[in-house]
C-alpha cells in the first residue's frame, strides 16, 4: 500500500484487509482451533506518528485533538470487519469469533485523559520535541541531523503521564489499562465470559 495515498484511496484497500483477516481465521478453523479474539483497530487520527507526518488540518481535529478524517478511515474499517466476522460465526457455527472493541477503549481514554491519569494523550513521551514530541526522521532512542540540528529522542520523565511512548506504540501503563478494560469483558461483541473461563488472571494484569 502506497503510504501517499489520501483517505478515499486508502478506503478502497480496507475490504481486502478485511477479508486476509476472515480467510485467516477459517484457515485457523480447518486446523482444530475454535475460539478467536479477533481485535479491531485503534483511533489512529490520535497518535503523535499520524499528526507529525500525514497532512490534515485545523478543522480536521476534534476537541480530543485527533485527526477526524483518519479516524473515519479507521471506524469504516472496524465496522465492516464486525460484519464480515458476524457473518463468519453463521458460517461457522462450532467456532467462538470475539470481535474486541480496543477502539472505543482508547478514544475513551484520550478524551478522558484527566480522568484516567494521564496528562498528555496526544504527544508522545520518546521523541524530540515540536507539539507531539515526534519526527520521522529521529526514532524514539536513535540520533539523526534534522533541519541542521543533530537531534536524538530521548523519553520523558514520567511515562505514566503519557498514553503514547514512542509515537507509535503505548506505554506501559496504558496498555495496562486497556488490558483492563478488554479483559473486563464489556467490550467483546458477541458478550464472552472471560472472567469466568480465565479468573486467575483477571486481576494480576
Amino acid at each position: 500500500m502506497n503510504l501517499k495515498m489520501n483517505t478515499e484511496q486508502i478506503h478502497s484497500f480496507l475490504p481486502g484487509i478485511v477479508d486476509a483477516i476472515t480467510s485467516a481465521v477459517r484457515e485457523l478453523y480447518e486446523t482444530g482451533a475454535r475460539t478467536f479474539w479477533v481485535m479491531d483497530v485503534g483511533p489512529q487520527g490520535c497518535l503523535p506518528f499520524v499528526l507529525s507526518k500525514y497532512p490534515h488540518t485545523m478543522a480536521d481535529l476534534d476537541d480530543t485533538g485527533c485527526a477526524e478524517p483518519y479516524n473515519r478511515v479507521v471506524q469504516t474499517y472496524n465496522n465492516l470487519l464486525r460484519s464480515q466476522l458476524a457473518a463468519l460465526r453463521d458460517e461457522l457455527p462450532m467456532a467462538t469469533i470475539v470481535y474486541v472493541d480496543t477502539y472505543s477503549i482508547l478514544h475513551t481514554m484520550i478524551e478522558n485523559g484527566p480522568r484516567f491519569g494521564f496528562e498528555y494523550t496526544t504527544r508522545a513521551c520518546c521523541g524530540v520535541g515540536g507539539k507531539h514530541n515526534y519526527d520521522y526522521g529521529v526514532q524514539c532512542g536513535t540520533s539523526n541531523h534534522v533541519h541542521g540540528q543533530y537531534l536524538t529522542a530521548l523519553p520523558c520523565v514520567d511515562p505514566t503521564a503519557y498514553i503514547n511512548w514512542d509515537g507509535v506504540h503505548l506505554t506501559d501503563r496504558a496498555n495496562r489499562l486497556l488490558a483492563r478494560h478488554i479483559l473486563s469483558g464489556h467490550y467483546f461483541q458477541p458478550a464472552f465470559p472471560v472472567s469466568e473461563l480465565c479468573p486467575s488472571h483477571i486481576h494480576t494484569v
